[in-house]
């Protein structure tokens, strides 16, 4: 479930965006805290290699885990990060921070430095299902800088998203959304995450976060967090029916199979092994 905030922009905020990517030909956007794409620059798409990837060769859900995954990586060490996707291109991604509450992503990419080349796992895949060099193609098509000028590039990215958080050109209503938090447990399922840890997550006490998962959601934080993992663990179940309890309880954070197995079947009615054999049916 998403909790939508209300998003104000200056003008000269997509005036910077169109400018960098002008520049660079690279793509930039401002995304929402649960991931709604709001300003890019140059209305730029993705790439034609990120779209080859995503679109023939099905790596659509492996980027949107990866850049949910390095969100939620930004927002607990709270600064810029960048990284090389798993098509061998370079993104940063910089969280979004105004008056201590987490706002938004600003995100850049895809772009390759002299030094890389196409990635020889997806390269032999591409021609072995469509044997052509389409693909080696659109690689070469993408930007590309040497060490230095990547490294100049994503210094200016910095001193960029410090000047729209020092001129204010973006304000916030709305700003009692809890979905930060929730991106993070859905990215950390094997975490058990208490909730001074969570309330750190978003810089509120415990108290205030207690009182927002409870109306947003009507559920506790506890209950909220249980119902993730339980969820997955159904989809363990139903996708992978030859994986053992034990294993499962282990990827969402739980040591003791017993206890995981004890609390499946409170909130589920029946044990870990009764699903199982349901869902093979």
């Amino acid at each position: 479930m998403k909790y939508p905030m209300k998003y104000i922009f200056r003008e000269e905020v997509q005036e910077i965006l169109d400018i960098f990517t002008e520049l660079f030909d690279i793509r930039i956007a401002f995304f929402s805290t649960d991931g709604t794409e709001l300003k890019v620059g140059k209305r730029k798409g993705l790439c034609r290699y990120c779209l080859l990837l995503r679109r023939k060769l099905n790596y659509e859900s492996t980027c949107l885990d990866l850049d949910r995954k390095m969100q939620a990586k930004a927002v607990m060490e709270r600064r810029m990060i960048h990284y090389q996707c798993h098509g061998d291109m370079t993104e940063a991604i910089t969280p979004i921070f105004m008056e201590q509450s987490l706002v938004g992503f600003l995100m850049i990419g895809q772009f390759r430095t002299s030094k890389q080349q196409l990635n020889t796992k997806i390269a032999r895949a591409w021609q072995k299902k469509f044997g052509t060099d389409e693909l080696t193609k659109a690689f070469l098509s993408t930007p590309c800088f040497s060490s230095d000028q990547a490294d100049n590039i994503l210094k200016l990215f910095s001193v960029l998203v410090d000047h729209l958080l020092y001129r204010q050109m973006v304000e916030l209503y709305g700003s009692n959304s809890i979905q930060p938090l929730i991106t993070y447990l859905q990215s950390h399922l094997e975490e058990q995450l208490n909730i001074v840890e969570a309330s750190n997550i978003l810089l509120q006490s415990q108290s205030t976060l207690s009182h927002k998962f409870k109306k947003l959601t009507g559920k506790s934080f506890k209950q909220f967090q249980i119902d993730l993992k339980l969820s997955k663990a159904d989809e363990f179940f139903k996708k992978h029916p030859e994986m053992h309890v034990k294993e499962v309880a282990r990827r969402l954070g739980y040591k003791d199979q017993y206890y995981f197995s004890r609390l499946y079947k409170k909130y589920r009615g029946c044990s870990p092994s009764a699903a199982q054999k349901r869902f093979r049916s």
